[in-house]
């Protein structure tokens, strides 16, 4: 069960990055420098806010997919569970400050080339984090595949 929680959250987790990426973010600046300007810091919070729960999820899915099943569980889990904390903690550091430029007062009065310097600054380290998103979620279906002599990891790691 811990396994599929797991998995789905960070499913979630990646198509809400993709989207965010590949879609909304695109968008907004194809809408104009201001008009994005004006709702940007409440869609980007509702994102990190997203992001960071279903990474969590993710990690607590994996961690207790390992602790709570058999004696004999692959520890790929753990390593499934700590990916998905790479993603918060990605987003504090890097991601956090270009968002809190943005939002600051002092950027109102910067000109419109300035602040959609900012907005594609912030685009770009989505990738990165949409990027670790798919990560964990490819390790967790290698991880979830992985079940038996004839789960996908198995497979891949069988010598030839």
């Amino acid at each position: 069960m811990w396994e599929l929680i797991a998995a789905a959250a960070a499913g979630l987790n990646a198509g809400s990055g993709l989207y965010i990426a590949a879609a909304e973010h695109p968008a907004g600046l194809e809408a104009g420098v201001a008009t994005y300007w004006s709702f940007f810091p409440k869609v980007s919070t509702k994102a990190v806010t997203l992001s960071t729960t279903l990474s969590v999820l993710t990690a607590a899915g994996a961690a207790a997919a390992y602790f709570t099943g058999d004696p004999d569980r692959d520890p790929a889990w753990l390593t499934c569970a700590a990916g998905a904390l790479t993603v918060p903690v990605f987003d504090f550091l890097f991601v956090a400050p270009t968002k809190a430029v943005i939002d600051s007062r002092v950027m109102i009065d910067q000109p419109v080339a300035e602040r959609e310097s900012w907005l594609r600054s912030w685009g770009r380290k989505q990738i990165v984090d949409v990027a670790l998103k798919v990560a964990t979620f490819g390790a967790l279906l290698l991880v979830l595949g992985a079940k038996g002599e004839d789960g996908a990891l198995a497979r891949l790691t069988r010598p030839r």
